[in-house]
C-alpha cells in the first residue's frame, strides 16, 4: 500500500512508527454455477440509515430492477436499520455477484444519502467500506436454513414479536400475506 503525502510527512516527523497497513475488509465472491449467495451489507458506521419508509421502498425498487437486469432470484431478504439481509441466486445467465451487488448498492446508496439529507441527516457514505458478508449457498434445505435465520433478524433485536409483523421481510410473503412489498422466486 502507497503511503498518502500528508503520512510520509508524518512518518518523516516521527508521528507513526508502525507500518501503514491497510484493515479494509476482504470478502472473496464465489460465482459457483447453481449456488445461490447470503449476502450482508452494513450501513457507514453501523449508523442506523435505514429507518425511513422512503429508503425502505427504495431499496426494494432498486432491488426489483436489479434483480431483473441482472437475472438474479430474490429468496429471502430483510431490512434492518443499519444493515440488509440477501439470499439470491443468479439464473442460468445472470451476472456474477460482484455486478449485481455494484448495480444495486452504488445507485441505492446515492438515493439514500438524498433522502437522508432530504431529513437534514448527512453522512459522507451510505455503505461501510468493504463488500460485506457473502456465504455461498449450495442446496434448498440450507437456503430455508439461512431464510429463517434472515427473517428473525427483527424478532432477535426486539423490534416485532413475529416475524410476519416486520414489513421490511420477505418472511410476510412466504407466510402467504397478500400484502408483500416485493414477490419472492423459488430456489430451483
Amino acid at each position: 500500500m502507497m503511503a498518502s503525502s500528508s503520512e510520509i510527512r508524518r512518518i518523516r516527523r516521527g508521528l507513526i512508527l508502525e507500518p501503514l497497513v491497510s484493515h479494509r475488509k476482504r470478502v472473496r465472491h464465489y460465482d459457483e454455477p447453481g449456488h445461490g449467495h447470503c449476502l450482508t451489507f452494513s450501513c457507514y458506521d453501523r449508523k442506523q440509515l435505514l429507518v425511513f419508509d422512503e429508503i425502505r421502498s427504495h431499496f426494494l425498487e432498486r432491488l426489483a430492477d436489479v434483480r431483473q437486469i441482472h437475472k438474479y432470484r430474490i429468496l429471502a431478504y430483510v431490512i434492518m436499520p443499519n444493515h440488509i439481509h440477501l439470499l439470491v441466486r443468479p439464473q442460468n445467465d445472470g451476472a456474477p455477484i460482484a455486478t449485481f451487488l455494484h448495480a444495486l448498492k452504488g445507485p441505492f446508496g446515492y438515493r439514500a444519502k438524498r433522502i437522508l439529507a432530504d431529513h437534514g441527516r448527512f453522512v459522507p457514505r451510505f455503505w461501510q467500506t468493504g463488500p460485506g458478508f457473502d456465504d455461498n449457498v449450495t442446496g434448498v434445505a440450507r437456503a430455508g436454513v439461512l431464510a429463517d435465520y434472515i427473517h428473525g433478524n427483527p424478532v432477535r433485536k426486539g423490534l416485532v414479536e413475529s416475524v410476519t409483523d416486520w414489513r421490511w421481510s420477505s418472511a410476510r410473503y412466504w407466510a402467504g400475506h397478500t400484502e408483500c412489498d416485493l414477490a419472492m422466486d423459488e430456489f430451483e
